[in-house]
């Protein structure tokens, strides 16, 4: 009778240790499956990055701004391209906003601007060889296009591959610094281009 009340309390004992085993291991599974959050650390060593998208719209004005600074200012321009010219505002941080996340996706660190011929006097800092990294654009946002309305100055990944870029690899890497106050030479948003103006 002994051995048996013996054999019945290992038995329920292993069963107790087997449950809270199961329970315990399932628990850390569901953990291990849940997201985890986003590191707020930027640069080439970070495993995750935050969109700049949030940084970008808070120094830059939104779209309705951009229309209503032009009714003001520019009543010489008809409505209709005012509107054009704020949706090609909300477009442009849109498009700049997308290169950066595709990048981080991509694992890409370094990006360069594609400027149209007509807004190259009022960007003369900002040649072909210009490269901006992500750890620049996370700490100064400013430096994504748009630069100022009806801007078409585009963010790019700055290859060094010539079987991938062609005759743009033949372009040379020279890093967008700032001034020596610490600020970018870059126009006011305000600034318009000779053809609108």
């Amino acid at each position: 009778m002994a051995q048996t009340l013996f054999v019945i309390v290992v038995a329920a004992l292993s069963l107790a240790l087997v449950g809270v085993g199961l329970y315990y291991g399932l628990q850390k599974k569901q953990t291990e499956e849940e997201p985890k959050p986003q590191q707020l650390n930027s640069g080439a060593f970070s495993i995750v990055r935050v969109s700049p998208e949030e940084a970008l719209r808070k120094i830059k004005p939104t779209a309705d701004e951009v229309a209503a600074w032009l009714a003001r200012s520019r009543p010489e321009i008809g409505e209709k391209k005012r509107e054009s010219l704020a949706a090609l505002w909300e477009e442009s941080i849109r498009a700049s906003v997308e290169a950066v996340d595709r990048g981080d996706r991509d694992g890409r660190n370094t990006y360069r601007y594609e400027i149209p011929e007509r807004e190259r006097p009022l960007l003369p800092e900002l040649t072909p060889d210009t490269y901006i990294t992500r750890e620049t654009v996370f700490q100064h946002p400013e430096l994504l296009p748009p630069f100022f309305v009806g801007s078409r100055t585009r963010l790019v990944f700055k290859e060094a591959d010539s079987a991938l870029l062609g005759d743009g690899a033949k372009s040379g890497w020279k890093p967008l610094l700032p001034t020596p106050d610490g600020k970018y030479s870059l126009p006011d948003w305000r600034t318009l281009p000779q053809d609108l103006d």
